[in-house]
């Protein structure tokens, strides 16, 4: 979520989300949505990702691909995409929670890989 204010863990706030970065994270697909707080008057303007601007984009990307370098995991950025992207990937992720959410994380990761093996680059 792009803010200009940190927040507590587990707080929740409501978002516009914007797109999707995509992203692989140690061989496994990990997928970003982008938001901006929904409530927030100077945010009002910020309907997709091009009004957040090419800075903001960077910043963003430098981030991810930096944040696991000190764990030496290896992080690829693959781009952004719009809002579309982003909401299909959202109701696939919830589908499939709803449905395997409660399975024991090995056996939930087990099942992804099968399903979905070009998630997962080992």
């Amino acid at each position: 979520m792009v803010a200009n204010q940190a927040f507590q863990p587990g707080v929740v706030v409501p978002v516009r989300i914007l797109g999707m970065m995509g992203m692989v994270d140690s061989g496994e697909t990990d997928n970003k949505l982008i938001g901006v707080i929904a409530c927030d008057k100077r945010f009002e303007n910020i309907r997709s990702l091009k009004d957040l601007g090419a800075h903001a984009l960077k910043e963003i990307k430098g981030f991810f691909e930096t944040y696991k370098l000190l764990q030496n995991k290896k992080v690829l950025v693959k781009g952004f995409k719009e809002l579309d992207s982003a909401i299909h990937e959202y109701k696939n992720c919830v589908s499939l929670m709803n449905q395997y959410g409660s399975l024991p994380k090995d056996e939930f990761i087990a099942k992804m890989k099968k399903m979905y093996p070009e998630k997962y680059m080992e």
